[in-house]
C-alpha cells in the first residue's frame, strides 16, 4: 500500500511593489519617500531606469 506523500513546504516569498513618482511630486520629496521606506530596515529599494522604484520586503513583514 502506498504511503501518503509528505507535504512540500515552499519557502516564503517576499513581497514587492513598484512605486511611481507622481507628476507633481518634487524629486526631493520622492527621495524622502524612498529614504523613509528604507529606514524601516525591512525593505529594499531598487531604483528603475524609468524613474520608478521597486520596493521588496520579506514575507510576513508589514511596512
Amino acid at each position: 500500500m502506498a504511503k501518503n506523500p509528505s507535504p512540500t513546504v515552499l519557502p516564503a516569498k517576499g513581497r514587492q511593489i513598484v512605486l511611481e513618482r507622481q507628476p507633481d511630486e518634487s524629486l526631493a520629496a520622492w527621495e524622502q519617500t524612498l529614504a523613509a521606506i528604507t529606514s524601516c530596515g525591512k525593505a529594499t529599494v531598487t531604483r528603475q531606469t524609468d524613474g520608478s522604484a521597486l520596493i521588496c520586503w520579506p514575507a510576513g513583514e508589514a511596512l
